[in-house]
């Protein structure tokens, strides 16, 4: 049996790089990638868990994880636990009731839009669409805008006070400090970790392959531009009355 640690995160949110982090800088663990990013910045050369399941989904994945036996004897299982038809809040607790003493819940909170939208160019730029829009539950371009404004609109999780659970945000994982990070996710997991030098190496190295979607977040949307781009601008525009 496995101490769990679950990842919650919305697909973009950089969770296949949290469980990466924990897994590489670990010290029980061995033979873990130094290097998880590929040239369109994502961690997809370590793994990608991106995922969005049903509570019934999710919690079968969980047990897995509990009972896939590793060496170890600690695992990963990550993805985000809620369709858009569930209620975040009362998934959570369901995880929290089903988790252990000893098991960590790490949760990525997306709270404005700019950060959705983000998590949507990373995802057009790094996943295939067919599994992307699987996960969104779209099969078109045209819905994309739809599910991104409930994406967006979308309250995330209420105040949960469990000393398992841990909130990050995009800045924690962005912030140029990598400190900040490295900090919280030792407190978090509660057990010595290594390497400090690779993980501010990487994780500069990371955050420099974000540039690209910093620049077409602060150069605007417009309607011509891709899947996402037409998405973001038709959200801006419906959001200020038909005014962009």
């Amino acid at each position: 049996m496995n101490q769990v640690t679950v990842v919650v995160y919305p697909p973009g949110a950089y969770g296949s790089f949290i469980s990466w982090m924990i897994e590489r800088f670990s010290k029980h663990r061995t033979g873990v990638t130094d290097d998880p990013l590929l040239p369109d910045g994502s961690s997809h050369g370590y793994a990608s868990f991106c995922k969005v399941k049903g509570i019934d989904d999710f919690m079968a994945g969980l047990e897995e994880a509990r009972n896939d036996t590793k060496p170890w004897h600690t695992n990963i299982y990550a993805g985000w636990p809620s369709n858009p038809s569930e209620d975040l809040d009362s998934n959570i607790k369901t995880i929290l009731d089903w988790m252990m003493p000893f098991d960590k819940l790490i949760y990525v909170d997306v709270a404005r839009a700019d950060e959705h939208i983000l998590c949507y160019l990373r995802n057009e730029a790094t996943m295939n669409r067919d599994r992307w829009y699987g996960m969104l539950g779209i099969d078109s371009d045209d819905q994309l805008a739809d599910r991104l404004r409930i994406d967006i609109e979308s309250h995330g999780l209420s105040g949960i006070n469990d000393p398992r659970l841990t909130w990050l945000n995009i800045e924690d994982i962005l912030d140029e400090h990598s400190g900040v990070l490295w900090h919280k996710m030792c407190n978090a997991l509660g057990w010595p970790m290594k390497d400090n030098k690779l993980y501010v190496n990487v994780s500069s190295e990371m955050r420099r392959k974000q540039q690209k979607f910093y620049q077409l977040l602060a150069e605007g949307f417009k309607s011509d531009g891709t899947p996402v781009q037409r998405a973001a601008w038709k959200y801006f525009k419906d959001k200020n009355n038909g005014f962009n």
